[in-house]
């Protein structure tokens, strides 16, 4: 063989590794964004299933929500944390 037939070969290998790397490279890519669609996906169902459960919830018991006050301990801190804060 001769010299530039062998650096021909050098490069056709070099191009074909190349293409494989890219090839591997892109789908690398698509598995990550068919992560992220599976996880946004995932999540809208859990905020509809969270969503349709508060409302069986409010169906069976209508009028009886509470309000949850803090209590006075609870407020007197937050008041002492608001003031520290600030400056």
């Amino acid at each position: 063989m001769t010299k530039t037939k062998i650096s021909l070969i050098l490069v056709k290998k070099y191009v074909m590794n190349d293409k494989v790397i890219n090839r591997e490279a892109k789908q690398a890519e698509r598995e990550i964004l068919v992560e992220k669609y599976k996880t946004a996906l995932k999540k809208n169902q859990f905020i509809n299933e969270l969503k349709t459960g508060l409302g069986e919830e409010i169906k069976k018991n209508p009028g009886k929500a509470k309000l949850i006050k803090k209590t006075w301990g609870e407020r007197f801190m937050l008041g002492l944390k608001k003031i520290f804060t600030r400056f």
